[in-house]
């Protein structure tokens, strides 16, 4: 972990000056069409980040920002209606079913989806239509250390 976490400082310098594209064609889609509201799609710490992420929407944007737990789809088919909504859905790997399944199901319900992830090739990334890579390398210890503070640069960003 300490190692790491060692690793933290260059990883974020790497991953702020990489792509802009990404940051600009999703602000550009936001600008052109500004969601009604924002929902976030995570589990575990990374649902830590989204609730870093709610808050700064809400206090920056003025758009209400929820955490959508799930289940809520891929548990209780619940109707929920997020056309021109903005889902955020964040995940180290990209490859918790419940995650990759909700981003989905929000994407083809009208919804503009985002993915904030540390691995490219996930299925998260493949389902969302703009994906922002956390460039953190591999982690091999237990806390997700550069990914985490990869993932709050990239709300930030």
């Amino acid at each position: 972990m300490l190692q790491e976490a060692l690793e933290a400082p260059a990883r974020l310098e790497a991953m702020l000056v990489a792509d802009d594209d990404l940051y600009a064609g999703l602000a550009d889609r936001l600008r052109r069409t500004p969601p009604r509201f924002a929902f976030t799609i995570a589990r575990g710490s990374s649902d830590h980040a989204a609730s870093y992420a709610a808050s700064l929407i809400q206090l920056h944007l003025g758009r209400i920002t929820a955490s959508l737990a799930p289940s809520l789809w891929t548990r209780a088919r619940a109707r929920l209606e997020v056309e021109d909504a903005l889902a955020i859905a964040i995940s180290q790997s990209g490859s918790g079913p419940d995650v990759v399944e909700t981003t989905r199901m929000a994407r083809e319900r009208g919804a503009c989806t985002v993915a904030i992830v540390n691995e490219l090739a996930s299925p998260l990334a493949a389902v969302a239509e703009h994906v922002l890579p956390c460039r953190a390398g591999e982690e091999s210890g237990i806390a997700a250390t550069k990914t985490m503070l990869a993932t709050l640069a990239a709300i930030v960003r």
